[in-house]
């Protein structure tokens, strides 16, 4: 036991040492800030509790990751036009969940699938 506690002791005081003996850094000129990054959700979910829980979720995400995930809430009724229009115009939202209706036709009217994914 008493060559344990000599070991620890010793990686101890050798990570003490070597981070004592560290070469100083150069001051270096701060970066320009980086753009934002801001991704667009849109979902279906309509129910007060789950939209605030959702947005707490993303608040969590930004603090972790410094990208703002914006969402915004459709019925179901108009996320299919919506979201087709939206990829028609090459402006749709980053993310975006749905129907079953809206992946399948979004696989067959696209191509969607792993080749053209990150194309």
């Amino acid at each position: 036991m008493k060559a344990i506690r000599n070991i620890f002791a010793l990686v101890i005081i050798s990570s003490m040492l070597l981070t004592a003996c560290k070469a100083a850094t150069p001051e270096v000129a701060p970066e320009e800030p980086e753009e934002e990054v801001v991704i667009r959700l849109w979902h279906q979910e309509s129910v007060d509790r789950r939209v605030k829980v959702l947005q707490e979720l993303l608040d969590e995400f930004y603090e972790e990751s410094g990208i703002l995930v914006t969402q915004e809430t459709m019925t179901w009724d108009n996320q299919y036009v919506k979201l087709m229009a939206a990829i028609e115009a090459g402006d749709p939202p980053e993310l975006s969940w749905g129907s079953q209706t809206t992946t399948v036709t979004l696989n067959t009217v696209f191509s969607l699938g792993e080749s053209n994914i990150g194309a």
